[in-house]
C-alpha cells in the first residue's frame, strides 16, 4: 500500500494498492486523476521530508508526503519558451519549464489557447501544434 497524506494537515489525500514496480512520476498521475491536480503541481517527500525524484521506483509499502503547488503567474517569455518547445517536440525542455511550476495551459500571442497538457497525458507531441 502506498498512502499519499500532506505534508501540511496530515490528511490522507490517496491510497494507491497497485504501486509497485511504478514510478513516483506514475504514483502522481493516478493522483492526478483523483484530484484534479496536475502533476506539475505535485512533489512527493519521504517521510524524513527529502523529495521522490519522479523516476524512483516504488517497491515496498510507503507512506508518501503530498505538497500541493500552486502554478507560477504567467509570463510572456516562460509561456512563449514552452509553446516553442511544444512545436519541436522538444519534451525535455518543456517538462524543465513545466516543473516551475507552471500552468500547461497557455495562450500564444494572438491569444488562442494552446493546450499543451498533453505531455503528462502522453499523446503525441505533433499533437500540440494548434
Amino acid at each position: 500500500m502506498c498512502c499519499i497524506y500532506s505534508a501540511v494537515s496530515g490528511e490522507v489525500f490517496a491510497i494507491v494498492d497497485d504501486y509497485e514496480g511504478k514510478t513516483a512520476k506514475e504514483i502522481k498521475q493516478a493522483v492526478a486523476a483523483r484530484m484534479g491536480v496536475s502533476i506539475f503541481q505535485q512533489r512527493f517527500l519521504m517521510e524524513d521530508g527529502l523529495e521522490i525524484p519522479d523516476d524512483e521506483v516504488f517497491h515496498s509499502a510507503v507512506r508518501v508526503q503530498l505538497i500541493l503547488l500552486e502554478f507560477r503567474k504567467p509570463e510572456l517569455e516562460e509561456d512563449e519558451m514552452m509553446l516553442a518547445a511544444s512545436m519541436v517536440d522538444d519534451s525535455e525542455a518543456l517538462e524543465e519549464l513545466l516543473q516551475c511550476p507552471r500552468n500547461p495551459n497557455v495562450r500564444d500571442a494572438d491569444w488562442w489557447f494552446q493546450t499543451i497538457f498533453a505531455l503528462p497525458l502522453k499523446i503525441p507531441f505533433n499533437c500540440l501544434g494548434i
